[in-house]
């Protein structure tokens, strides 16, 4: 992934690098017997399971045949920052053997032990305050998939003090990455990018200032958008539209949902997060890191319909612009658009301008 989509998904932990990766392989795999639990113990339990220290998670679920494994590391926002790249990097490097068992490749620095208890391996993260314990355990598989991940995302959310959280929010507070073999696994990142926690109604509303390109007709704001735009050229229209929505809101601060959002809307098929991160870009609106994709239905060289869209976060809201419409227009806005980004600031409601006057 890139920096700012990691950025973007694992909340503000950020993303760091280590230096270099090492290739392990266990000397002598042993095979995992796996038993399945009887009577009420078929599921994961939901209530009294144990907490843990920390207050952040990061973790990965594989699901392969009857088999679920779990990848876990609880800490500090700090801990997790320094790590969080290096462990997804960690999960996309799993292989399974014939047997069953995993093997993977070490980021340097890190440090396997063997196998103790019901973990099949314990992985050292570092050294010194911001080290962490990945824990990697196996369990055997019960019900559809679906419901399977969100029972242990939940088992998980509660030993943080989390709520448990519905089908909705399992989609915000995760992402796939595909592995080999045609197997995935499910980054979980607890809590979630847009917890609701994070929103501060206090918060004094905000409105957008902006300067309007040569050829753009100002529409105001209508309904949720806090601004639009519209132009016109040979019968072809586009659309330009501000919008806020609260962090919250399902799906709203996930970069990999709403590009996805997008792509559908447009004819384009959903794509992965590796193929995302490759095509979005970094811009600066309004003094915030953003991203920004560009997008064509999928004959681009006769594109009749385009996207061009970018979304930051501004306290306890996500913002949202997105040019809309015909592909021509769009290619030729193009550096319109992109001087529309520059331009926008946001203010206070009531706020005055710099270096105005009330008249007296």
């Amino acid at each position: 992934m890139s920096s700012l989509v990691c950025a973007a998904v694992v909340l503000s932990w950020g993303c760091s690098r280590q230096d270099g990766i090492e290739r392990y392989t266990a000397p002598k795999p042993r095979t995992v017997k796996i038993v399945a639990p009887q009577g009420d113990a078929a599921r994961p339990p939901m209530a009294g399971a144990p907490t843990v220290a920390g207050d952040r998670m990061i973790g990965a679920i594989v699901l392969r045949g009857e088999a679920a494994w779990f990848f876990k590391a609880t800490g500090s926002g700090e801990a997790i920052a320094a790590h969080a790249m290096n462990i997804v990097e960690f999960v996309k490097s799993l292989r399974f053997r014939e047997d069953g068992t995993p093997n993977w490749t070490l980021p340097a620095g890190w440090i396997q032990q063997p196998a103790a208890g019901s973990r099949y391996a314990t992985l050292l993260l570092g050294a010194g305050e911001n080290s962490l314990e990945l824990s990697v355990t196996v369990l055997t598989k019960n019900g559809d998939d679906e419901t399977y991940l969100l029972e242990n995302v939940n088992r998980w959310r509660n030993q943080l003090r989390l709520p448990p959280t519905g089908a909705a929010g399992l989609e915000r507070e995760t992402f796939p990455i595909p592995l080999a073999d045609g197997l995935s696994a499910t980054i979980v990142i607890l809590p979630p990018p847009a917890d609701a926690t994070e929103q501060t109604e206090s918060a004094e509303p905000l409105t957008v200032k902006y300067e309007v390109p040569p050829g753009w007709t100002d529409d105001g704001a209508k309904g949720e958008r806090k601004a639009s735009f519209s132009m016109t050229a040979d019968g072809a229209t586009a659309e330009i539209a501000v919008t806020s929505f609260p962090a919250g809101a399902p799906d709203i601060a996930n970069p990999i949902s709403n590009v996805n959002r997008w792509r559908r809307q447009i004819g384009l098929a959903a794509a992965s997060p590796d193929e995302i991160a490759g095509a979005v870009q970094e811009v600066e609106i309004a003094g915030h890191r953003s991203l920004y994709v560009e997008l064509f239905a999928p004959d681009e060289a006769n594109a009749k319909q385009a996207t061009f869209a970018a979304m930051f976060r501004e306290g306890g809201d996500v913002w949202f612009v997105k040019l809309s419409g015909d592909g021509a227009i769009a290619k030729g806005q193009h550096d319109a658009f992109k001087k529309f980004l520059a331009s926008i600031r946001l203010e206070a409601a009531g706020a005055k301008p710099k270096g105005a006057t009330d008249g007296k």
